[in-house]
């Protein structure tokens, strides 16, 4: 991660960004706040080298765009209803029991990171299009609490506390959705309201669904992942899904035997089974020119 310092202020640029990010530092607030205004820096980290308690600075620098917030010393997030031009917020390693309400950052489209338990507002957040989040807990223990982000295309969700799929429906144009951990889901039924918009479904170590038939709806589907996910009765539902080209089901177990299914797939992996009806290799010797395609 390469770094510099503009006087006792330093700069960085993370992995994977376009742009520096300024490390507000406390000790410094008054020379960080002068390069951020002066040099237009518009993402900005608060934590580590920062020791007070709110952000109410922020009302000077409106035109930040990137927020990165770290830190149990963070008490008061009032400061950030002055980001009206706020884009991507990512927070770790925050107070689980502070006060954070995310329902006035209307101009939010991505959210990352791990939110205390008592963050409020996510529903509010209408032009959110992407939401990595870890140890969701939903009231509801479905979607429904969240379900109102109408514009979400990208949503991860890593060890949430959700039981089934309930008011998944409510996102109309929902391209891709990866579950990571969720040990308590148990009812994907809801799925097949995606039909028209998912095209990437990866679900790994969900262990408890009852019944994988309903993600055969998903016409629209082109990678499917059921990794470490227990078992499955059969894959036979993968035959109503016209456009997969890609299905990983390693340390999955297959019930009936069949990998039958998966002979006009492109790109298939799972972990060699004794009982399996075929090999890798007998799926790997597939031709791809010989795949059927939708018609144009």
């Amino acid at each position: 991660m390469p770094s510099y310092k503009i006087g006792n202020v330093k700069i960085v640029r993370y992995i994977d960004d376009t742009v520096d990010t300024l490390i507000v530092s406390s000790e410094h607030l008054s020379e960080s706040l002068e390069i951020i205004k002066g040099q237009n820096f518009k993402s900005i980290s608060i934590g580590g080298s920062y020791n007070l308690s709110d952000i109410d600075f922020l009302k000077e620098c409106q035109h930040i765009e990137k927020l990165y917030l770290k830190g149990e010393n963070l008490r008061n997030f009032d400061g950030l209803s002055y980001l009206v031009n706020l884009k991507i917020i990512a927070m770790n390693d925050l107070n689980k029991k502070v006060k954070l309400d995310l329902g006035n950052l209307f101009s939010l489209e991505e959210l990352y990171g791990e939110l205390p338990t008592r963050a409020t507002g996510l529903s509010k957040l209408k032009n959110l299009k992407r939401m990595q989040i870890w140890g969701y807990k939903p009231l509801s223990k479905t979607y429904s609490e969240i379900g109102e982000i109408e514009n979400l295309e990208v949503l991860h969700l890593i060890q949430a506390q959700i039981e089934s799929f309930e008011g998944i429906g409510q996102f109309k144009i929902l391209q891709e959705l990866d579950l990571y951990g969720l040990n308590k889901l148990k009812d994907i039924s809801s799925i097949g309201l995606l039909r028209n918009s998912l095209r990437k479904l990866i679900m790994e170590n969900c262990k408890n669904i009852q019944d994988f038939m309903p993600i055969g709806s998903l016409d629209s589907l082109e990678h499917l992942t059921l990794q470490s996910c227990g078992s499955m009765k059969s894959i036979a539902f993968i035959q109503g899904l016209p456009n997969l080209k890609f299905f990983n089901f390693e340390k999955t177990d297959v019930e009936d035997e069949d990998l039958s299914y998966c002979q006009t797939i492109p790109t298939v992996y799972f972990t060699k089974k004794k009982h399996f009806s075929h090999k890798q290799k007998d799926l790997n010797n597939l031709k791809f020119e010989n795949v059927p395609f939708p018609t144009l």
